[in-house]
């Protein structure tokens, strides 16, 4: 029963460090040209874990099989890097690098009255000028000139946001 088992955990442990190896692969194959290899990257974490868990359990044993997750582990480490921190950066980049997103599902700027209240579409514009965001993402609006915000309206009441 202990050489069925051994065997059953060679297998399990090789099938693991290839789908590692097909994760890590997703760094370099664009996902339109083969997607599998895109699915498995958002594994890859989870992967490199359990191989890990498996080095740990051939190396107590002094096993043979410690080369599969050894020879996987090292293949993927250029992945390991960027997924898991090993040493703590000294320095956050500055806040002039960064960029501020807000996504708002603005309801067709109420034109329906759903709400009940008055103004709902000219309070959110208010709302976005004084965010000062570098990017604004409108939900659920449709440009319709008959009601509501139409373009024109949006590019008037918004002079900060050059694109659109």
């Amino acid at each position: 029963m202990g050489k069925i088992l051994r065997w059953i955990f060679i297998l399990i442990n090789i099938g693991l460090a290839i789908l590692m190896i097909g994760a890590f692969a997703s760094l370099y194959i664009n996902p339109s040209t083969f997607w599998p290899t895109a699915i498995l990257g958002l594994g890859f974490t989870a992967l490199a874990i359990l191989n890990i868990l498996f080095l740990i359990y051939w190396l107590t044993g002094l096993h043979k099989p410690i080369w599969i997750s050894l020879i996987a582990l090292v293949i993927v480490i250029p992945a390991l890097t960027f997924s898991v921190r090993f040493f703590k950066n000294e320095k956050l980049p500055d806040q002039a690098d960064e960029v501020s997103i807000v996504t708002y599902n603005v309801r067709l700027f109420d034109v329906f009255g759903w709400t009940g209240r008055e103004n709902v579409g000219r309070d959110l514009l208010n709302f976005i000028n004084d965010s000062k965001t570098d990017i604004v993402c409108f939900q659920e609006y449709m440009e319709n000139s008959c009601r509501g915000m139409n373009l024109r309206q949006l590019k008037s009441e918004l002079p900060d946001y050059k694109y659109y």
